[in-house]
Formats: structure tokens, sequence, C-alpha cells
């Protein structure tokens, strides 16, 4: 256990956890309906993926404690390839979320969320190549991207508060705060105030949720893309040396 606890290891493991908990979710929605359609409360499913819920956030919290603080920018997110294909990938997922939004045409804050989102896709571009070059970006990038995740949950706040089923809606809930935050904290590292811990805590929990609501939501493809730059866009997750003890 306290070797699937490392700090490196805990991607690896929330990331495994995330898929199962999405293959409960197809297995509770392929055997759990009733004949009106609604999922049965008494399916063995529903107890299993918050018992999978739990133990992801509870290894996340255990699992970060030994990230000491180190704000350092440079430190924290070097040069990486890996991390650049991330947000790029999300780049992707929002530039396709973006159209849906702007040609759906239901209202006025479904369309200026979705002219926010063409702006977060670009911005996501932009931190693509700051990743990969390893250069600074400033606090105004992810600040966006923090606008978009309120904006997003403000539009799917209406079919959320209408559906009866909390299960069909409560992970993509999850994923949006938890995104929102993760958004936080790394316009928290542009600013050189950054939290390793919490910067950790958020993407993790953040990747998980994504994966885990992705059986029959709405927008896949933006919950996926954002999962995997979640889990790509960590910070660093090595001890730190005295030089960036700040």
């Amino acid at each position: 256990m306290n070797k699937l606890l490392k700090t490196a290891n805990l991607p690896w493991l929330v990331l495994g956890t995330a898929v199962l908990g999405a293959l409960v979710r197809v297995w509770l929605y392929a055997t759990g309906l009733d004949e009106k359609g609604l999922l049965a409360p008494n399916h063995a499913g529903h107890i299993l993926i918050w018992l999978l819920t739990l133990a992801a956030v509870a290894a996340v919290l255990l699992g970060t404690l030994r990230l000491k603080q180190a704000a350092k920018y440079s430190f924290n997110f070097p040069p990486s390839l890996i991390g650049a294909a991330g947000a790029a990938v999300a780049a992707g997922g929002m530039l396709a979320t973006a159209l849906t939004q702007l040609f759906s045409g239901r209202d006025a804050l479904v369309v200026f969320t979705g002219i926010v989102a063409l702006l977060g896709a670009l911005v996501l571009l932009f931190l693509a190549n700051c990743r990969y070059k390893g250069m600074h970006p400033t606090v105004l990038f992810p600040g966006v991207l923090c606008v978009y995740m309120i904006l997003h949950m403000v539009c799917l706040y209406r079919a959320w508060s209408a559906d009866p089923q909390i299960q069909d809606y409560c992970f993509a809930l999850f994923a949006s705060v938890s995104l929102t935050m993760a958004c936080y904290h790394s316009a928290a590292f542009c600013a050189n105030s950054g939290n390793r811990q919490m910067h950790t805590v958020f993407h993790l929990l953040s990747g998980f949720f994504c994966i885990v609501c992705l059986p029959w939501s709405d927008m896949p493809l933006f919950y996926l893309s954002m999962g995997i730059w979640m889990f790509t866009d960590l910070c660093s997750l090595r001890p730190m040396p005295r030089f960036v003890q700040e």
C-alpha cells in the first residue's frame, strides 16, 4: 500500500481507478434501468462507484501529503513534450465544445460561453507551447480558463437541476468544479504563489472525475480531453531540493 501511495505512482493509481469507475457506470446503466428507464436504487453499481470514488479521493489526499512547498515555476514545470501534447488535446476538445455551443444558438449565455471557449482553446495552444519550451506564462492565461469553467457550470446547471437522478450528472459536476480549482492553482503557479499539494490534488481529482463521467455524458469529447490534460499537466512530483525552497 505504501508503494502504491508513493507520489510518483499516484497518477497511475488514480487513472486505473477512474477507468474502473467508468466501467462500473457502464455496467450500472446497462443493467440497472427499470421499466421507466430510471436507475434502480438498489443496484450494486451505486455502492461500488461511490466506494471507488472514496478510495480515489483518499489515495490522492494521503499520497500528496509528502509534497512540500516549492512555488518556483521552472522547478515544477520543466520543458515537457507530454505536457504540451496534453494541453494541445485539451485545446482540440475545447474548440469542438466551442463550435457546438456557438452553433446551438440556444440562448445568449450559451453563445457567450462558446466565444469564451474559443478564446480558451487559443489559450490552451499557447500553454502547450509554453510547456514544450518551459516558458513561464502570465497569470492571465489560466485565468481565462477559470472564467470558462465557471460559465461552463452555469450553462449546464439548468440541465443538471432538472435531472431527477443524481447519478446522471454528479460526476460531471464534480469534474467541472475540480477543473475550475485546477485552473485556479495553475494560475497561482504563474503568479509564483503555487501550492504543489493543492495543484496535484485538484489535477488528479479532475482527471478522475472526467474519466468516470464519460459513460452517457452529453459532452464526452470535452471531458475526455480535459481528463487527458489533467493527467499530463501535473507539477513536479520529485522531492524538493534545497535551492527551490521558498
